[in-house]
């Protein structure tokens, strides 16, 4: 269009037509498609394989008194106390001599003197549990894993531990 006073032409203004409203289709169909395909709920939906398995797990009790420590023996059952469920039965058991450390004033370091009066006990119970696929091992709808604190109840003391291992039985 001429501008009749300056004799200069002027942009046509730009309007949305038939043509841009196909190529904002087909770009919104390509995204929806490709959003699709990736699939991102896909765990949301997905159907989690639980299977059946048996676990040895080791946990390390520290500072048993020599009394306690010797009241357990391979066989014994232990129980979670804050579920009140059997945890399994042990079949190995390692004790070995508490230690402390203390310091010397004298010559500023550190000393590890042994405790003869307690035991540190690491206790192997074997259990059947379920394993859930990128999850991990479930002992009663209660996670087991590396690291857990563990309040246990035996026959004659209860004590709590640390999880130090999980390995499943062959």
């Amino acid at each position: 269009m001429v501008n009749k006073m300056t004799n200069q032409t002027t942009p046509k203004k730009h309007r949305f037509n038939i043509i841009d409203k196909i190529v904002l289709v087909l770009i919104v169909a390509i995204a929806v498609s490709t959003f699709l395909l990736i699939d991102p709920f896909k765990w949301f939906y997905e159907e989690k394989i639980i299977e059946d398995r048996t676990v040895l797990y080791t946990v390390e009790i520290r500072g048993v008194t020599k009394k306690d420590s010797g009241s357990l023996s391979e066989g014994d059952e232990a129980i979670l106390i804050t579920k009140g469920a059997d945890v399994g039965k042990i079949v190995k058991l390692t004790r070995l001599q508490s230690s402390l450390w203390q310091v010397n004033q004298n010559a500023d370091q550190m000393i590890m003197m042994r405790n003869p009066e307690k035991d540190t006990i690491y206790i192997t119970i074997e259990i059947a549990c379920t394993y859930q696929e990128g999850v991990g091992y479930f002992i009663n709808d209660r996670q087991l894993f590396v690291g857990e604190n563990m309040k246990l109840k035996f026959t004659m003391f209860d004590a709590t531990g640390e999880c130090v291992s999980i390995m499943e039985k062959e």
